[in-house]
Order: structure tokens, then sequence, then C-alpha cells
């Protein structure tokens, strides 16, 4: 009776119904990322112990005990700039082409390692970060007072996640204009005032040839100061050494093994400053 005699009681109590939907999606979507990163965090600490083990036996007991402290570093790091970037993504989960990486960032420790060594010039300089992820290089590299900071990411579904992460971490850090493109990197534009390039092992082959060239090309055009920084994993050919418009080619030292080699290049007409590695420090 209430059905045929209040209709506007069943109209609101529907609406009503109607206008849930939506909060309780958002309540098991927020769920299953959190099972999932807890998922992920057990996973992990499982598997401890059989990587530290391994690692004692490759690289000793020192060594091990620094890698180890830098991961308690970096959950650390995670916390305190309230990002979630560790998590890994399969390429085949992105549906990349074979030429394209999955999402695995840069550690922490490596990527504060590159940045002691170059000097950055307070609103001045632009960062540019090819296949930024989840935003890891993005916010940490917004920790220093660049004047403007891009990342380029191919993912729609990365490029939120990278949003949502500096976004909680704005507060924290010193760049005042952080953007996230959503786009193919062979055939993105690098806009004249980039200064500093960050290019982490993203994709390798043809596509990565067409971004070299793209570089190359906003030099020719826009003749400027511009420091390129390639990382990739350790024993992998370093294809920036045959450009012959880049020079003053630096390696990156590491305190402690980290299977990633990171080289430090020069382009346009005044060289910018980088630090001479300290000779204490062995070249990882």
């Amino acid at each position: 009776m209430v059905w045929r005699t209040k209709t506007g009681s069943f109209d609101a109590v529907r609406r009503m119904a109607i206008g849930s939907i939506p909060l309780c999606q958002e309540r098991c979507f927020a769920a299953s990322k959190e099972k999932n990163r807890l998922m992920n965090t057990a996973q992990k600490i499982i598997a401890a112990p059989r990587k530290s083990i391994c690692r004692i036996s490759d690289h000793g007991l020192w060594d091990t005990t620094k890698w180890a402290w830098s991961h308690v570093a970096a959950r650390y790091r995670e916390w305190s700039l309230n990002i979630e970037t560790e998590s890994w993504v399969d390429v085949d989960k992105l549906g990349y082409d074979p030429e394209c990486h999955g999402y695995k960032p840069i550690t922490f420790a490596r990527f504060d390692s590159v940045m002691k060594e170059i000097e950055v010039k307070p609103g001045e300089d632009v960062f540019l970060d090819y296949g930024c992820g989840k935003g890891r290089a993005l916010v940490l590299a917004s920790v220093h007072p660049f004047r403007r900071a891009i990342g380029v990411e191919l993912s729609t579904e990365l490029c939120d996640v990278a949003r949502e992460n500096i976004g909680r971490a704005v507060r924290r850090l010193r760049c005042p204009a952080i953007e996230v493109v959503n786009a193919d990197a062979s055939r993105y534009e690098v806009p004249a005032d980039v200064t500093m390039i960050f290019l982490w092992n993203s994709f390798v082959g043809q596509t990565l040839a067409m971004v070299v060239e793209q570089i190359r090309k906003s030099i020719e055009k826009n003749n400027r100061p511009l420091t390129l920084i390639y990382a990739l994993p350790q024993g992998e050919k370093d294809v920036m050494a045959e450009c012959d418009w880049l020079y003053g080619r630096r390696q990156i030292p590491a305190s402690f093994w980290t299977g990633i080699d990171v080289f430090v290049y020069q382009a346009g007409k005044t060289e910018r400053t980088v630090y001479q590695p300290l000779q204490s420090e062995p070249v990882r």
C-alpha cells in the first residue's frame, strides 16, 4: 500500500538507494586496493629472508646491511611523503608493446645519489621524467626547487595514480608547478624550457630511438643547457654513448650494489655543473 498511495516516499527511498551505489562502489574499490597493498606487503615480507641470504652470498654482509637499511628508509620516505609508488605493475597488465617495460620504480637511494651530484638552479630548471609511472621520480625531483616538473606516461591508469600521489605530497614539495601528461613518449615534443631529463629504462629499441630524436630536435630548435640522466639495469648497453650531440659523460656512484647504472650527459650550449664522484665511493 505504501508504494501505491505514497509514491513520494517510494521515490525518495529509490533515489537514496540509487545514489548510494557510487558510494558503495567507491568503498569496495578502496577496500580492494587496500587488500592488494596488504597482500603485496605480505609477499615481500615472506620473500625477504630468502632474498637477504642470496644477497649476502653474492655481495657480502656489509653491502646487504646497507641495502636492507635502504629499504627501511624507503618505507619511511613513502610514509613521510604520503605516497604509494612501491608496487610493481607487469607490462602485460598495462598492454604495452614489447619495446616498453612495465612499472618498476627507481629506488629512493639511487635517485637521491643522482640528485646529490647535480646542480639544480632554483626557479630556473625544468624537470622532465619519461615514463613517470606512479610518479616516484617526479615527486622526488619536486622536493628540489625546480620551476616546473613534467611526467610523461602512456598508461592512463598510472597517470591517475601519479596525480593522486602528487596531490597527497604537494605540501611537502618545493616545485610550484607539477604536471602529468598522458602521452606516447615517442611522439611527445619536449617543451622548449626543459633543462633536465630523466630516463629510467621505460622503453628500448625503436621507441627509445624516437625519444632520443625528440630530445635532439628540441635542442636543435631551442639551443639551451640540458642535462640528461640515463638510468638502466647494470650491464645493459648505454645507447646514449653513441649520440655525438651529447657530451660530458659521467657515471654516478652508489654506496652499495643496486644493479642500476646511472650516466649523466650534457647537451646544448653551456655545460651544467656535475660534481665529481667521490673517489672513496665505488661505482656500482
